[in-house]
């Protein structure tokens, strides 16, 4: 899931701006796209919140630490 924005011109010169929360998926060869919820008037301390909730957790961890060594739980459980 991700967060997109669509932005367009109006012919009276003003821009208009839509927030969505889509997901992404593969039918065949094709990617697709669906929209989940319309994020365009929520506030925008909510939509900074789910752009971080929905960023994938390896763009913050150590991709190659396990879950239990990056929380330390491998030095206090035996056999993992």
């Amino acid at each position: 899931m991700y967060v997109a924005r669509a932005s367009w011109p109006s012919s009276n010169g003003k821009s208009y701006q839509s927030i969505y929360l889509r997901e992404s998926f593969r039918e065949g060869n094709h990617v697709r796209k669906r929209d989940i919820a319309n994020l365009t008037h929520c506030d925008p301390k909510e939509i900074a919140a789910i752009e971080l909730a929905s960023v994938p957790s390896t763009k913050f961890s150590c991709p190659k630490a396990s879950p239990w060594e990056r929380c330390g739980a491998s030095s206090r459980l035996p056999g993992v």
